[in-house]
């Protein structure tokens, strides 16, 4: 039998290198399902937030694709491109955020089996000082992101309504029946969803069935030191606190 709490544990890594590339942190990415990190995100999303992807599969890439190189490590750098992209229009509109991996283990128990994070962000509908703004502002940022990012709909939970997935032409494309529902609660259904959606390698004209199974949602480790505290603070991502 496969133990796939075994082989999560292997491998599970942050992801700070891809967009803070000076940072030392190498501590494991924390499961949203730990009680400080499920605090931290129900704390921070009193006033509303949106959940979206900057990454798409291959078949979104087909013309940048050079067909004589690794096409897995071709999209794997398109989409860290395009993970500090939405990084930035974040920061620039003020918003803060925490970035969020729903984990995979592809292809169980083959011989290609291999561990996958779909990298999205949970965009929270304060500043970094805790100001709270006109959510509808922050679902126009929503709508505006699946447009530039090409993502089909984005998770939408504003004050007092039911979660909902939202089209880029803000229509809904689906809802769920609990307006006290936090992101934990809809995060694997998001997750898988979306991991449906993203084929990283396989072209359409002859694409093969993906055996895969959902483990959790993780966000970034704790910052190691004061320093990094205060820098992503100051890029606007909302983490956990600083421990010595």
């Amino acid at each position: 039998m496969v133990d796939i709490d075994k082989i999560v544990k292997e491998s599970i890594r942050n992801f700070l290198k891809e967009y803070r590339k000076d940072t030392f942190n190498k501590a494991n990415l924390v499961s949203i399902n730990e009680i400080n990190a499920k605090t931290l995100i129900s704390r921070h999303s009193y006033s509303g937030y949106i959940v979206i992807s900057p990454c798409r599969g291959g078949d979104d890439f087909k013309d940048k694709i050079n067909p004589n190189q690794s096409s897995a490590e071709q999209i794997a750098a398109i989409n860290n491109k395009r993970i500090n992209e939405m990084i930035n229009i974040i920061k620039k509109s003020g918003y803060s955020y925490t970035p969020v991996y729903g984990g995979f283990v592809e292809n169980l128990g083959s011989d290609n089996e291999a561990n996958v994070y779909e990298r999205s962000f949970v965009i929270y509908n304060h500043d970094k000082n805790g100001k709270v703004g006109d959510f509808k502002n922050l679902y126009n940022l929503g709508i505006s992101l699946a447009k530039k990012f090409n993502q089909d709909s984005f998770l939408c939970q504003a004050p007092n309504d039911n979660p909902k997935y939202i089209t880029q032409n803000g229509n809904v494309d689906m809802e769920f029946d609990n307006n006290k529902l936090s992101f934990n609660d809809v995060s694997q259904e998001y997750f898988t969803d979306l991991h449906k959606n993203t084929d990283k390698y396989k072209d359409t004209s002859n694409r093969t069935p993906t055996r895969f199974s959902y483990t959790e949602c993780y966000i970034n480790p704790s910052p190691q030191c004061l320093s990094e505290s205060h820098v992503r603070h100051m890029n606007n991502e909302v983490t956990l606190p600083y421990k010595k």
